[in-house]
Protein backbone atom coordinates (compact mmCIF):
# COMPACT_ATOMS: atom_id res chain seq x y z
CA UNK A 1 0.00 0.00 0.00
CA UNK A 2 1.47 3.59 -0.85
CA UNK A 3 0.58 6.22 1.62
CA UNK A 4 0.61 10.21 -0.01
CA UNK A 5 0.56 12.75 2.07
CA UNK A 6 -0.70 16.37 0.54
CA UNK A 7 0.36 19.48 2.01
CA UNK A 8 -0.01 23.24 1.14
CA UNK A 9 1.80 26.20 2.79
CA UNK A 10 0.71 29.22 0.38
CA UNK A 11 1.23 32.80 1.65
CA UNK A 12 -1.35 33.72 -1.06
CA UNK A 13 -5.17 35.01 -0.29
CA UNK A 14 -7.58 32.36 0.36
CA UNK A 15 -9.92 33.37 -2.90
CA UNK A 16 -7.00 33.69 -4.70
CA UNK A 17 -6.87 30.76 -7.53
CA UNK A 18 -4.09 29.79 -10.11
CA UNK A 19 -4.82 30.29 -13.72
CA UNK A 20 -6.38 27.55 -14.84
CA UNK A 21 -4.05 26.45 -17.64
CA UNK A 22 -1.55 26.72 -14.90
CA UNK A 23 -3.59 24.30 -12.54
CA UNK A 24 -3.67 21.82 -15.47
CA UNK A 25 -0.05 21.70 -15.56
CA UNK A 26 0.81 21.26 -12.44
CA UNK A 27 -1.69 18.45 -12.13
CA UNK A 28 -0.17 17.05 -14.85
CA UNK A 29 3.24 17.17 -13.25
CA UNK A 30 1.83 15.80 -9.99
CA UNK A 31 0.21 13.06 -11.69
CA UNK A 32 3.34 12.08 -13.91
CA UNK A 33 5.40 11.91 -10.78
CA UNK A 34 3.01 9.73 -8.56
CA UNK A 35 2.89 7.39 -11.50
CA UNK A 36 6.14 7.22 -11.77
CA UNK A 37 6.34 6.40 -7.94
CA UNK A 38 3.94 3.63 -8.59
CA UNK A 39 5.31 1.77 -11.33
CA UNK A 40 9.08 2.14 -10.38
CA UNK A 41 9.76 3.14 -6.88
CA UNK A 42 8.83 0.38 -4.55
CA UNK A 43 7.92 3.55 -2.01
CA UNK A 44 5.43 2.68 0.58
CA UNK A 45 5.34 6.88 1.09
CA UNK A 46 5.75 10.04 -0.88
CA UNK A 47 4.82 13.39 -0.21
CA UNK A 48 3.62 16.30 -2.45
CA UNK A 49 4.33 19.77 -0.98
CA UNK A 50 3.16 23.00 -2.79
CA UNK A 51 4.62 26.05 -1.14
CA UNK A 52 5.45 29.66 -1.84
CA UNK A 53 8.93 31.56 -2.02
CA UNK A 54 8.25 35.03 -3.12
CA UNK A 55 6.77 34.87 -6.59
CA UNK A 56 7.60 31.46 -7.03
CA UNK A 57 5.30 28.06 -6.56
CA UNK A 58 7.47 25.62 -5.25
CA UNK A 59 5.82 21.86 -6.03
CA UNK A 60 7.83 19.13 -4.77
CA UNK A 61 6.86 15.21 -4.71
CA UNK A 62 8.97 13.08 -2.51
CA UNK A 63 9.69 9.06 -2.25
CA UNK A 64 11.01 6.77 -0.44
CA UNK A 65 11.67 4.21 -2.67
CA UNK A 66 14.37 2.44 -4.44
CA UNK A 67 15.43 5.58 -6.64
CA UNK A 68 17.38 5.82 -9.14
CA UNK A 69 20.55 6.85 -11.24
CA UNK A 70 19.37 10.41 -12.88
CA UNK A 71 21.98 10.60 -15.32
CA UNK A 72 21.34 7.08 -16.72
CA UNK A 73 17.45 7.23 -16.81
CA UNK A 74 17.16 10.77 -18.78
CA UNK A 75 19.08 8.76 -21.43
CA UNK A 76 16.84 5.78 -21.87
CA UNK A 77 13.82 7.07 -24.07
CA UNK A 78 10.83 6.98 -21.57
CA UNK A 79 7.35 9.65 -21.46
CA UNK A 80 7.88 10.28 -17.53
CA UNK A 81 10.86 12.45 -17.04
CA UNK A 82 10.69 14.16 -20.51
CA UNK A 83 6.85 14.61 -19.98
CA UNK A 84 7.06 16.52 -16.19
CA UNK A 85 10.13 18.85 -18.28
CA UNK A 86 8.25 20.29 -21.07
CA UNK A 87 5.08 20.81 -18.93
CA UNK A 88 7.86 22.98 -16.69
CA UNK A 89 9.02 24.78 -19.80
CA UNK A 90 5.64 25.70 -20.56
CA UNK A 91 5.09 27.40 -17.19
CA UNK A 92 8.60 28.97 -17.30
CA UNK A 93 9.86 27.34 -14.77
CA UNK A 94 12.76 24.66 -13.47
CA UNK A 95 12.56 21.25 -12.83
CA UNK A 96 15.35 19.33 -10.46
CA UNK A 97 15.44 15.46 -10.42
CA UNK A 98 17.23 14.04 -6.82
CA UNK A 99 18.06 10.45 -6.72
CA UNK A 100 20.25 8.14 -5.86
CA UNK A 101 20.34 4.42 -5.50
CA UNK A 102 18.97 3.37 -2.38
CA UNK A 103 18.00 6.62 -1.31
CA UNK A 104 14.33 7.57 -2.67
CA UNK A 105 13.61 10.45 -5.02
CA UNK A 106 12.89 14.51 -4.80
CA UNK A 107 10.71 16.26 -8.06
CA UNK A 108 11.51 19.73 -7.47
CA UNK A 109 9.38 22.21 -9.44
CA UNK A 110 9.74 25.98 -9.05
CA UNK A 111 7.15 27.89 -11.44
CA UNK A 112 7.01 32.02 -11.18
CA UNK A 113 3.41 32.85 -10.21
CA UNK A 114 2.76 35.71 -12.47
CA UNK A 115 4.12 33.66 -15.83
CA UNK A 116 1.55 34.23 -18.49
CA UNK A 117 1.09 29.99 -19.62
CA UNK A 118 0.52 29.42 -22.71
CA UNK A 119 -2.66 28.19 -23.43
CA UNK A 120 -0.77 25.18 -25.27
CA UNK A 121 -2.24 22.49 -22.88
Amino acid sequence: MLRILFYKNLNMNISTQLPENMEIELHGIVQEALNNVIKHSGANSVEVNITQKQDNLILEIIDNGQGFNVKKVEAISGIGIPSIRERVNRLGGEVTFKSGVGSGTRVRVCVPLDYDVQSSV
